[in-house]
C-alpha cells in the first residue's frame, strides 16, 4: 500500500503499532463506556452514535498521524480542525446551544458538556499523557449520568471503564519507565511499575466511591428532605426542571416547555394482571402555562390497621356504592416496588385506589381533595420500598356511558358544586367554545361529544417529543392548537380538557405513567421514565371518571407494549448481549491477554530463545546455567531493569547476607560474563564449573 508523500510512517512503525496500539484501545474502552452511560440516561439513541463514532475516528486519525512522519504541532492543528469541522457539522442537525441536550435531562447537561469535550480530545491524542486525560473525563461522564440512572447496565460500565482505565495507567507507566528496547524482558522490568499502578488505581477508585457514598448520596437526600420539610418554593426555572423530567412533580405543574427528556431509567415494578394508567395526581384549574391542583378542603388522613403480618388502610370515599354502576365496576390488585429514586411522597396506583398494603408500618396516609395518595412520614419514595394496592376499575363500555346524563342535567346541589372547578375555562381560551361547537355539533350526549373532540386531536395534530417551547406570555393550549399544531403528551392532553369543558362536560389532567414493558422473566410491568405520561380524564354521571387518549398512538403503545412487551424487551437485550458484552468484554478479554502475555510469555519466550541459542557447547552450557540461576534468583531477589549482571550480583549478595551460596553465585557471573562478551574460548572445565554452581545456588536457595 502507497501512502500521501505527506504521510510517509517512521521506521519501525510496526513496531511502535504493537507497542502503542494496546494503550489507544484501553483508553478507547474508558471513554466509550462512559459515552454508554451516558446513552443509558438519553431518550435520543442517535447521541450514542454519533458521539461514539466521532470518538472513534478521533482514535485511529490520532493513531495514524502519530505514527507518521508529521510534526506534533502540525497533528494537533490537523486533528482540532477536523474535530471542529465534525462538531459543526453534527451541530446543524440540533436545535439547541448543545447538540443532543434536548434528549438528557438538565441535571445531566455538564456530563452532556464533557461527552462533547471527550470527542473533541480524541482528535489531538498524540502523547501517552493527553490518552490518560481521556481517564478523568470519563470517570465525570459516568458519575454524572449514573447519578441520573443507578441501574445494574450502570454498574456493568463503570466495572468496565475501571479495568480499562487500571490497565491504561499500569500500561502507561510501564512505557514510561521501561526503555523500549527492553519492552517484554524478564517480570523483574514490569513486576514493580505493575504491582504499585495496581495498588494506586485501586486505592484511586475506592476513594471515589467512598466519597460517593459519603457525601453525594446523603447530599442528595438532605437536599430532598429540606425541600419537603421547610416548603422551599420553587422558581419558575427549577418547577421546569422538574417538569421536564417526570411531568407529574407537585401541586403545580407548567406545560409546553420544549424537547421532552425522558430515558429508560427503570421506576417502578408493578405486578398486575393488565396493564394501566398508573395515576399520580390530578389537575383542576388552567392557568395559561400549567396547571394547580387548586381543590379545596382539608387533606384526611388515614391511620393503618394490622392485618395479620401487613398494614392496612382502608381509603375513604373509593367506593362510591350511591352511584348505583357497581355492576361496570371491578377490583384491580397491584403490587408496586419503587426501583429508582421518586421525588414524591405520592404512591401510583391504577384509577381509584381503595386499600393499600404495607409489609411493615409506613405511618400515616394523606388523602387530598382530589383524590391523591401521600405517604406523610416519608418525604420521596426509595429503591426497595414496596406495598400492594386494589384499585376500583371502572368497565362500562360505550353504550352504558352514552346513557349517562349530561352534566347540565345533574339537579344534586352537592355534586354540582364538586364538578364545578372541572368545568372552567379561562378566559385566554375564548376561542375553544367555538371550536368545541362545531366538534360536537348534532351530537347527543357527552360520549360521543368527547370521543369526537379526541379524534379530532389526535388525528389532526403531530406527536412530537423535539417541538420548541412555547414562546413566552403565550397560551400553551391556544399556541399548540393554532400556532405550532404539534407537541407532546401534556399539550394534547391539557387540549382536550379545555375542548371539553368548553362543551359543557366535566374534565381534568391527570399525571403519572402510561403502560410500561412486560418483562418475560419476572412476568412484572416495568415502569421507566419515558412512560410518565399526562391524559385527560372525563366525569360521567353516574359512572365517575373515565380515561381518554387524545395523544396520537398513545394508546396503542399502551397496549402493544403491554402484548408485545416481551418480545420487544427480549430483542433489546439481545441487542444489548450483541453490542456491548460481546465487544466491550472481548476488548477487556484482550487486554488481558496482552498484560498475560508481558508478565508470562514474553518473559519465558525470550528465555527460552535465550537457551535455544546457547547451543550445546561449553559456551552455551555457561550461559543456560546463569539464566536457570536468574530464574530461581528473581523469586527472592527482583533484578532491576537497570542493573547489569555484576551489579545485580552485588545486590544479591548484600542482601542475601551470609549465605553460603553466594561465592557460587559470583563464580557463575564472572563466568557468564567472560562468556558472553569475552573473546577467550570457553573450555569444559568452565561449563563444569558453572553448573555446579548453579546446584549450590538452587540448593541453597530451597533451605532460603
Amino acid at each position: 500500500m502507497r501512502w500521501p508523500g505527506w504521510l510517509t510512517l517512521l521506521p519501525g512503525w510496526r513496531a511502535r503499532l504493537r507497542v502503542l496500539l494496546p494503550l489507544y484501545i484501553a483508553t478507547w474502552l474508558a471513554g466509550y463506556c462512559a459515552l454508554l452511560g451516558l446513552g443509558s440516561v438519553s431518550s435520543d439513541p442517535e447521541l450514542l452514535t454519533i458521539t461514539g463514532t466521532l470518538m472513534t475516528l478521533g482514535f485511529i486519525l490520532s493513531l495514524v498521524l502519530r505514527l507518521a512522519s508529521i510534526p506534533r504541532r502540525a497533528i494537533l492543528l490537523l486533528l482540532g480542525c477536523v474535530g471542529l469541522v465534525l462538531g459543526l457539522l453534527q451541530l446543524r442537525q440540533f436545535t439547541v446551544s448543545v447538540p443532543g441536550s434536548a434528549a438528557v435531562a438538565p441535571s445531566i447537561l455538564p456530563a452532556l458538556g464533557f461527552a462533547w469535550l471527550l470527542v473533541i480530545l480524541s482528535y489531538t491524542l498524540v502523547t501517552n499523557d493527553w490518552l490518560l486525560f481521556v481517564i478523568p473525563l470519563s470517570l465525570a461522564i459516568l458519575g454524572l449520568s449514573g447519578t441520573e440512572n443507578p441501574n445494574p447496565d450502570m454498574s456493568g460500565y463503570f466495572l468496565v471503564f475501571a479495568v480499562a482505565s487500571l490497565f491504561a495507567v499500569s500500561y502507561h507507566n510501564y512505557l514510561r519507565y521501561v526503555p523500549v528496547q527492553r519492552l517484554g524482558d524478564t517480570p523483574e522490568v514490569l513486576g514493580p511499575v505493575l504491582r504499585w499502578q495496581v495498588v494506586a488505581t485501586a486505592a484511586l477508585f475506592a476513594g471515589v466511591s467512598m466519597l460517593t457514598a459519603v457525601v453525594a448520596v446523603p447530599l442528595n437526600q438532605a437536599g430532598s428532605v429540606g425541600v419537603y420539610r421547610f416548603r422551599i418554593r420553587a422558581t419558575p426555572l427549577l418547577q421546569s426542571l422538574a417538569a421536564l423530567r417526570y411531568h407529574v412533580m407537585g401541586r403545580e405543574i407548567r406545560i409546553g416547555l420544549g424537547p421532552s427528556a425522558l430515558s429508560e431509567r427503570e421506576v417502578f415494578h408493578i405486578e398486575s394482571s393488565e396493564p394501566a394508567y398508573w395515576r399520580i395526581r390530578t389537575y383542576d384549574r388552567y392557568t395559561g402555562n400549567g396547571w394547580v391542583d387548586s381543590i379545596e378542603g382539608l387533606p384526611q388522613r388515614v391511620l393503618a390497621t394490622a392485618r395479620g403480618t401487613a398494614w392496612e388502610m382502608v381509603l375513604p370515599g373509593s367506593v362510591d356504592q350511591g352511584r348505583g354502576a357497581r355492576a361496570h365496576r371491578e377490583w384491580l390488585a397491584q403490587r408496586v416496588r419503587v426501583v429508582g429514586h421518586w421525588d414524591s411522597s405520592a404512591l401510583l396506583a391504577a384509577a381509584e385506589p381503595a386499600v393499600v398494603r404495607f409489609a411493615t408500618y409506613p405511618g400515616p396516609l394523606l388523602i387530598t381533595p382530589s383524590g391523591s395518595v401521600h405517604l406523610v412520614n416519608i418525604p420521596y419514595l426509595t429503591a426497595g420500598l414496596s406495598y400492594e394496592v386494589v384499585s376500583d376499575v371502572l368497565r362500562a363500555s360505550p353504550v352504558a356511558l352514552r346513557s349517562a346524563p349530561p352534566a347540565s342535567e345533574i339537579h344534586d346541589p352537592a355534586l354540582a358544586a364538586m364538578l364545578a372547578p372541572y368545568l372552567r375555562v379561562p378566559n385566554s381560551a375564548w376561542r375553544l367554545q367555538a371550536e368545541a361547537e362545531r366538534l360536537t355539533a348534532g351530537l347527543k350526549n357527552d360520549y360521543d361529544r368527547a370521543a369526537a373532540i379526541e379524534a379530532w386531536l389526535s388525528g389532526n395534530y403531530v406527536y412530537n417529543l423535539q417541538v420548541s417551547p412555547v414562546p413566552e406570555g403565550q397560551d400553551a393550549v391556544m399556541h399548540f392548537l393554532y400556532t405550532a399544531k404539534e407537541g407532546y403528551c401534556d399539550l394534547f392532553a391539557s387540549a382536550m380538557v379545555l375542548l371539553c369543558r368548553a362543551a359543557g362536560i366535566p374534565a381534568r389532567l391527570a399525571t403519572g405513567f402510561s403502560g410500561g414493558t412486560r418483562d418475560p422473566e419476572t412476568g412484572s410491568i416495568v415502569v421507566r421514565e419515558r412512560d410518565a405520561h399526562a391524559w385527560p380524564e372525563v366525569y360521567f354521571h353516574g359512572y365517575g371518571w373515565v380515561t381518554f387518549e387524545p395523544t396520537p398512538a398513545s394508546g396503542e403503545d399502551l397496549i402493544s407494549q403491554y402484548q408485545k412487551g416481551g418480545w420487544s424487551l427480549l430483542t433489546s437485550r439481545i441487542r444489548r448481549v450483541l453490542t456491548f458484552p460481546v465487544l466491550i468484554l472481548s476488548l477487556v478479554g484482550l487486554l488481558s491477554l496482552h498484560l498475560v502475555r508481558l508478565v508470562a510469555y514474553d518473559p519465558w519466550r525470550r528465555r527460552r530463545d535465550l537457551l535455544a541459542r546457547s547451543g550445546e557447547d561449553a559456551r552455551g552450557r555457561v550461559l543456560r546455567a546463569y539464566y536457570t540461576a536468574l530464574h530461581h534468583l528473581r523469586r527472592h531477589y527482583p533484578r532491576q531493569a537497570f542493573e547489569t549482571p555484576a551489579e545485580y550480583a552485588r545486590t544479591v549478595t548484600a542482601r542475601a547476607g551470609s549465605a553460603s551460596w553466594l561465592p557460587a553465585l559470583e563464580i557463575l557471573t564472572d563466568l557468564f560474563l567472560a562468556a558472553r562478551f569475552g573473546h577467550d574460548p570457553v573450555t569444559e572445565k568452565d561449563a563444569r564449573l558453572a553448573e555446579a554452581s548453579l546446584g549450590r545456588i538452587v540448593a541453597g536457595l530451597k533451605r532460603h
